[in-house]
């Protein structure tokens, strides 16, 4: 017996199921997030440890040169993959400022080193130690006031060009050692003897920049500031 117009019948209020999700799908989403948030975790513990390697490298820095401030950047993602793989850092910059050297100052010293090697069984003792480099380049700014005082004349210097007494000279430039002499034209000559420095382990050239006479150098072997350093962060 059917009812009366306007009636429904049992089949026509029936609705579908939506499929369920199946159990092994469900499984994979759950593994994929518990992956990602691992790799998540390791690349903040990465990125922590570098910088911990960074600051131990500033702090020793800073010890051998009392007075200095420094800062360390280290170029390497994955840094504590890489160590571990290779036992290398490609590239690492390390700047210091009022660094002192006998009567000389040094308004900046800066160190770009690139492909630097660490000794992996430090590694297994959650140290970080380097051992060697590829190349790198030293450059440093002595501060006019300093070859004021050394030399005593009012030095002025600009953008590669040397006031003396108000008037500007051309000047050649001659390295012996670890001086730098400066030549004038029509003026006795200037040597700066540049002291042993723990950040700068040569002089190569040297140019006039704006406030500083800056000299430079390129390395294959790490500064004594450096050389063995060795830094707990692993």
């Amino acid at each position: 017996m059917t009812s009366g117009r306007g009636s429904t019948t049992p089949s026509e209020n029936f609705e579908p199921a939506m499929p369920s999700i199946c159990p092994k799908v469900h499984k994979l989403i759950s593994l994929v997030a518990v992956l990602a948030a691992l790799l998540g975790l390791l690349a903040v513990a990465d990125i922590v440890i570098r910088h911990q390697v960074e600051d131990g490298i500033t702090a020793r820095v800073e010890r051998s040169n009392p007075g200095a401030h420094a800062s360390t950047t280290i170029s390497s993602f994955p840094f504590v993959g890489r160590l571990a793989v290779s036992g290398t850092i490609p590239e690492m910059r390390v700047d210091a400022t009022g660094v002192r050297a006998g009567p000389l100052v040094f308004s900046r010293v800066d160190l770009d080193l690139t492909d630097l090697r660490v000794r992996r069984g430090a590694l297994l003792q959650r140290h970080v130690q380097l051992i060697g480099l590829r190349r790198g380049v030293i450059t440093a700014d002595i501060s006019q006031e300093s070859v004021d005082h050394l030399t005593g004349l009012p030095i002025t210097f600009g953008a590669g060009t040397v006031g003396v007494g108000g008037v500007e000279l051309p000047v050649q430039f001659s390295i012996h050692g670890s001086a730098v002499t400066i030549r004038f034209a029509s003026l006795p000559s200037v040597t700066v003897p540049v002291p042993p420095l723990n950040l700068l382990p040569c002089v190569g050239a040297a140019v006039i920049v704006p406030g500083a006479l800056q000299v430079s150098c390129s390395v294959t072997s790490l500064p004594s500031v450096l050389a063995r350093a060795t830094v707990g962060a692993l």
